[in-house]
C-alpha cells in the first residue's frame, strides 16, 4: 500500500519544503524530509531527487492501522492533506482484486464479485460523487487483464480526452502498471462547478467504466451526500411555512 504526493502547484516550492507524514490517533510523526521517525519498518518513505514526489509506503499492514493519516508541506501558508485508511478483512471471493504484500483488499462498492480471470476496469468510489468548491479529487481506476499488459489508459469527461496541458491547470494524471495490472489516477485541483460531468477510465484494451462528479458549494454538499445515502432532508414549501408562522402568530395574539 502506497500513497504518492504530487505537486499540482509550484514544483519549485516544494522541492525546497520538507514534506512530512503523521499518524494523527497518536500524533506520531512517521517521516519528516528524508528522515525516518518510527522504528516500525513496515513504514517507509520514498523520493525521486529532483522531483515533487514523496510517497509513504506501508507494508504488512494491519487492522490497528486504520485511521487518519495527514501529510503536511512547510510551506507558507501551510498545505496539508489527510487521508483516512480503514483496513478490514473481506473474502478473497468478494475482492477486486488481492494484493500479495498486504491482507487489505480492494472491494467494489456494490458488493458483486468479478470471477477470477475475468478483464476489470473500475473506478474505485461510489458511481455518483459531490464535492465541495475548491476542493482536490483524485479518482483511482484499476484495471486488470490476466495475461497481458495493459496498453495505454485515458481520462474522458463527457467524452472528450482529459489533458493534464490544458489552460485550466492544476490536472494530474498517473499510470502505474504491472504484470496484467494497471492503477491509473486523475487528481483534479481546485474544482469548480464547470469540473462536473461523467469521467471515464479507458484503457486501450479494455471496457471502460464511468462515474458522475458533481461540484457543489459547502453548505449543500451534506444535504446532497444525505440525499444520496437515503436520509434525504424533507422540503418544506414556501407557502406552508408562511401558513405556520400566521397561525402561530394568531394563536398568540387570541391566548395573551
Amino acid at each position: 500500500m502506497e500513497w504518492k504526493v504530487e505537486s499540482t502547484g509550484t514544483p519549485a516550492k516544494l522541492l525546497m519544503s520538507p514534506v512530512s507524514w503523521i499518524r494523527t490517533k497518536d500524533l506520531h510523526i512517521l517521516t519528516s524530509g528524508p528522515v525516518k521517525f518510527t522504528a516500525d519498518d513496515r513504514f517507509d518513505w520514498k523520493h525521486q531527487p529532483d522531483s515533487s514526489d514523496w510517497s509513504l509506503r506501508l507494508t504488512k499492514s494491519q487492522v490497528t492501522d486504520s485511521g487518519i493519516y495527514e501529510c503536511q508541506v512547510n510551506t507558507d501558508p501551510k498545505m496539508n492533506r489527510k487521508i483516512t485508511l480503514d483496513i478490514g478483512f473481506v473474502p478473497l471471493r468478494n475482492s477486486l482484486y488481492e494484493d500479495s504484500d498486504s491482507s487489505m483488499t480492494m472491494v467494489d462498492d456494490e458488493g458483486e464479485s468479478p470471477v477470477r480471470g475475468e478483464t476489470v476496469t473500475k473506478i474505485l468510489g461510489k458511481e455518483e460523487q459531490f464535492v465541495k468548491i475548491g476542493s482536490t479529487i483524485t479518482f483511482t481506476c484499476v484495471i486488470i487483464i490476466p495475461g497481458e499488459p495493459v496498453s495505454q489508459v485515458d481520462w474522458l469527461k463527457n467524452g472528450r480526452q482529459v489533458s493534464f496541458q490544458a489552460s485550466r491547470g492544476g490536472i494530474i494524471v498517473s499510470t502505474e502498471k504491472s504484470e496484467g495490472r494497471a492503477t491509473s489516477r486523475l487528481i483534479l485541483a481546485d474544482v469548480k462547478p464547470q469540473d462536473s460531468g461523467n469521467y471515464t477510465c479507458k484503457p486501450g484494451n479494455s471496457k471502460s467504466h464511468s462515474i458522475a462528479l458533481v461540484v457543489i458549494e459547502g453548505e449543500r454538499t451534506e444535504a446532497m451526500q444525505r440525499h444520496k445515502n437515503g436520509g434525504a432532508l424533507r422540503r418544506i414549501p414556501v407557502t406552508q411555512v408562511c401558513l405556520i408562522g400566521a397561525l402561530y402568530l394568531v394563536y398568540n395574539s387570541v391566548v395573551f
